[in-house]
């Protein structure tokens, strides 16, 4: 059980719920600063749209999997966790499955939430890379920066108001395993995808370009594509780094039939 007093309590609440409203509101900030950046390249669009549809198609396949991965483990947990339920302490059981399944919900918004600025910097990205490093590097740093902030708003929401509601410290158990369980499989899948679409391309590749008479991995091949800068299933799940690189000019591409190749 919870050993602070009422006023320390209080205090961690109020300091909680603050910077919780501190990092949505930050995120929220720079999530429609991110948006308002044009992008006038018909290529870069074009582009971009492919690439957030693929992405968006990942997440929603993904999602309906790990939907069912979090229902049975949910079940487990109202059974055995933290102590069989037929032992009669049934209350601890229902708080941890509920806080289980919290977490895990909280770990899927900020995951689309942050697939939604990812697919949204990334082609603003490209297009301000025409200008130099530094307008590139800061949409995508910024872009990047939404999923952190929601990552730790989203934590730090989720601990409060469990100890809030709960009283009690050892329900956190099951709110760090929903959300840890889910960001878990969901890199593990995405890593999976990620190799599976390298070796889709690999193979196009060498069917649509002789390797008699192309070198293995030119410029216009589906490989390099994916393996340069068309790496969406890797950050489709993570959000992490290659949606702060900038990207190099993609309306210097031959065609955008690779990538519709691998979103479709």
């Amino acid at each position: 059980m919870i050993s602070m007093n009422e006023s320390q309590l209080g205090l961690f609440y109020g300091l909680s719920f603050l910077c919780v409203a501190l990092a949505f509101a930050f995120a929220a900030y720079l999530y429609l600063w991110v948006k308002k950046q044009k992008t006038e390249n018909a290529k870069i669009q074009e582009v971009s749209l492919l690439i957030k549809q693929g992405a968006n198609t990942f997440m929603r396949r993904e999602y309906l999997v790990l939907a069912k991965f979090a229902g049975v483990a949910a079940i487990v947990i109202l059974v055995l966790l933290p102590s069989p339920i037929w032992t009669g302490n049934f209350v601890d059981n229902i708080s941890m499955a509920i806080a289980y399944l919290c977490g895990t919900a909280l770990s899927a918004i900020a995951g689309k939430i942050g697939i939604l600025v990812a697919t949204l910097s990334n082609g603003r990205t490209a297009e301000a890379a025409q200008k130099g490093i530094k307008p590139a590097f800061l949409i995508g740093f910024r872009g990047g920066a939404v999923m952190g902030l929601l990552v730790v708003g989203c934590s730090l929401l989720g601990v409060a108001a469990v100890l809030l509601v709960t009283g009690d410290s050892s329900i956190l158990l099951g709110f760090s395993f929903g959300a840890s369980s889910l960001a878990l499989f969901a890199k593990a899948g995405g890593g999976i995808f990620t190799k599976t679409a390298d070796v889709s391309a690999d193979l196009t590749g060498k069917v649509e370009l002789s390797p008699r008479t192309t070198p293995a991995t030119p410029p216009s091949s589906p490989t390099t594509w994916v393996t340069t800068w068309a790496t969406w299933p890797a950050w489709a799940p993570t959000c992490s780094t290659p949606t702060w690189l900038p990207w190099p000019p993609l309306w210097s591409l031959p065609s955008p039939s690779p990538a519709r190749a691998l979103t479709t």
